[in-house]
């Protein structure tokens, strides 16, 4: 591991995560839960598969986003930082989700990649989303999908229309202010 995560890290990365799917019109539940699914909210993890950070970015990749995220000449350490880490993979799981058309599919294309997805929805064009998930051939990106979407559907259940901000915890700061 080159590169610890400080606490100010952790507590900014529901600062991160609220702003870039802000900026990037996602869902902030959805976001959370592939991070979850990523990196356990690891910022240095890497994967065997060469992958960095967060939302586990290959160098190819980060690359590709660096600039278009507004970080100029790509870095590797980049990869490993939260913020920028997390900016780069929103910029592209949003490109995913607009040429793939769709969340399921931009999510089985994050894990499989986009060739392969490409080649699933050829083969069944027009299936509603619900039965392409069911139908993924690879049983490691179907779980993918239902346990990412699943999360951010327990997500929302739990932190409510306070993005990210834990119910009780917000319920807490009001009663100790005299809010309501």
């Amino acid at each position: 591991r080159d590169v610890a995560v400080t606490g100010v890290q952790t507590c900014a990365l529901p600062i991160f995560i609220q702003k870039y799917a802000a900026e990037y019109n996602l869902d902030p539940y959805l976001m959370a839960a592939l991070i979850a699914q990523e990196s356990t909210f690891t910022a240095d993890v890497r994967s065997g598969a060469n992958a960095f950070g967060l939302m586990q970015l290959l160098p190819a990749t980060g690359r590709r986003f660096a600039a278009k995220a507004g970080y100029g000449r790509f870095s590797r350490s980049l990869l490993t930082q939260a913020e920028p880490n997390i900016r780069m993979g929103m910029a592209y799981f949003k490109m995913l989700i607009d040429t793939m058309d769709g969340v399921p599919y931009a999510l089985a294309s994050y894990n499989a990649g986009e060739r392969r997805v490409s080649q699933w929805k050829a083969a069944r064009p027009g299936i509603p989303e619900d039965e392409f998930i069911d139908d993924i051939p690879f049983p490691e990106t179907q779980n993918y999908v239902k346990r990412i979407m699943g999360t951010a559907d327990d997500y929302r259940r739990l932190y409510g229309d306070g993005l990210l901000t834990p119910i009780g915890s917000r319920n807490l700061v009001l009663a100790s202010t005299g809010a309501s």
